[in-house]
């Protein structure tokens, strides 16, 4: 994610400006020459190749891809550039970075790239930008993180999150591409950014509670994480739990929770008993026999999903006391279109000790049908405040999306939980034999598919006809028909 925001305004000839991430000079550049680096014969503003007309004491209009973004900002320099605007393609990768530079630059999103193309193309040599730089205060949610539902659509991912975009960093002072502009720090973006902010305040608690397992530490920096506060619309859609997870991180907070989500070993492995075949069926009676629940909006997570409501389903949370005796009062901001009722609504959990309590949850006439509603659930003692989010989509029926027999002949029976009263009624669909085309992929030197789509090289194309009235279709590779040594994937 991003928290603290780098901006910059490129200001045209025209009086158009545009905003995008930025480390140039808030005083601005002065009004310098544009030009399209697609006009001058090097349109990723790649090192080994010469802008042709000659660039020099002009700003360029890059275009995102295939190589290094401050290597495009290098070779600008390096061939007399004073300047320049970085533009994401249409259909490419989005977000912003304020990378160091070697000429004064900003970063700017598609349609923004668009805009500024179509200016330089009517203003022609009359074409000026006025680049400048300043610190934002409020962060988004950065374009390259990841989002959504996680192994189960009772679990939500990800989990919390962290500063991962302009994170100064120490950096080689040489690279491939020569000497780096920051010397020995860069401004860098990533999960490489993003992860060892969690690891190290995960260290630190560590230290602080030597005693405490990772779930314990798991949970105490997403319980006490900002819950969304602090990111910013990123222009489509207010950010989720499925974009932030439980937050912002919060290190101080953290550090002492007050109630702490366990889960052990076995939980994990009840869990993966009922999301996955990597478990033995015998071992997964074990654990059943044992009392763990293999229904993963069961597992004992800091935060609350439901996939699939259909009516009502409870779920049970156990909580463990790691601060002074207490008692704690919970409070609900239900997701909208579903009653949420917990209980008990009060727990005394002595030091050191456990308390287990309910959520209900009940769809309501208001419900959208089919999609999330989002939500939280907070224990408070004193300065202790305990945060659950909640997801919860409901539907009109919840029952297995596929099931297997190996049996050539009979039946198989399968559960339906209803989330309405009224008839229902079901109709069986035959099974038409699979169709197997064999074929050969050319290997993809570059490993991207938006490089190879570019090039034809390491793609293939087939054309698939679904008879009309199809109720399901379903395409894939077989492993057993490759050597093995390959990656491929498929797009539909």
């Amino acid at each position: 994610m991003n928290h603290r925001s780098w901006l910059g305004e490129a200001v045209l000839g025209n009086d158009a400006s545009y905003s995008g991430a930025s480390l140039a000079d808030s005083s601005g550049t002065g009004d310098l020459p544009l030009v399209d680096a697609r006009d001058h014969g090097n349109e990723l503003c790649e090192p080994d190749v010469t802008f042709d007309p000659s660039i020099e004491g002009k700003a360029v209009l890059c275009w995102r891809g295939e190589i290094a973004r401050v290597a495009k900002s290098q070779a600008v320099f390096e061939q007399g550039g004073v300047g320049m605007i970085l533009a994401n393609v249409v259909g490419g990768d989005s977000g912003t970075n304020a990378d160091n530079h070697s000429v004064p630059s900003i970063h700017v999103e598609a349609p923004a790239g668009v805009a500024i193309e179509a200016y330089i193309d009517s203003a022609d040599v009359g074409a000026t930008v006025d680049i400048a730089g300043q610190l934002g205060g409020v962060g988004a949610v950065a374009g390259f993180s990841s989002r959504g539902i996680g192994a189960s659509s009772d679990i939500i991912k990800p989990d919390i999150a962290a500063p991962g975009v302009s994170v100064l960093a120490g950096f080689p002072t040489t690279t491939a591409f020569g000497p780096t502009p920051g010397g020995v720090a860069e401004y860098l973006s990533g999960t490489s950014m993003a992860s060892p902010h969690i690891a190290g305040i995960g260290a630190l608690i560590s230290e602080a509670h030597p005693d405490w397992s990772p779930a314990a530490i798991k949970s105490a920096l997403m319980t006490t994480a900002n819950a969304g506060k602090t990111f910013a619309d990123d222009g489509v859609s207010p950010p989720t739990p499925f974009d932030t997870g439980s937050g912002l991180v919060q290190p101080g907070s953290a550090l002492d929770p007050g109630l702490v989500y366990e889960a052990g070993f076995l939980d994990y492995l009840a869990f993966l008993c009922g999301s996955s075949g990597v478990v033995s069926e015998s071992l997964c009676n074990v654990l059943s026999s044992l009392g763990y629940d293999s229904d993963a909006s069961q597992l004992n997570q800091p935060n609350i999903a439901v996939g699939e409501l259909a009516g009502f389903e409870t779920v049970n949370r156990t909580v463990t006391n790691v601060g002074p005796e207490a008692t704690y009062t919970v409070s609900v901001e239900p997701p909208p279109g579903v009653d949420v009722v917990v209980s008990p609504e009060t727990l005394f959990v002595p030091a050191g000790e456990t308390a287990t309590y309910s959520v209900t949850f009940t769809t309501t006439s208001s419900a959208t049908i089919g999609e999330y509603a989002f939500g939280s659930l907070k224990w408070s003692h004193e300065t202790h405040q305990v945060t659950s989010q909640l997801a919860v989509r409901p539907v009109q029926l919840a029952a297995p999306s596929e099931v297997t027999s190996t049996s050539p002949q009979g039946s198989v029976s399968y559960d339906i939980t209803f989330g309405y009263e009224g008839p229902f009624s079901v109709a069986a669909h035959g099974f038409e034999p699979a169709n197997t085309t064999l074929g050969n992929v050319d290997d993809d030197p570059a490993n991207d598919i938006n490089v190879a789509l570019a090039s034809g090289v390491g793609v293939t194309f087939e054309v698939i006809t679904i008879p009309e009235g199809a109720a399901f279709t379903r395409v894939s590779l077989f492993d057993a028909y490759t050597d093995g040594d390959d990656d491929l994937d498929l797009y539909v």
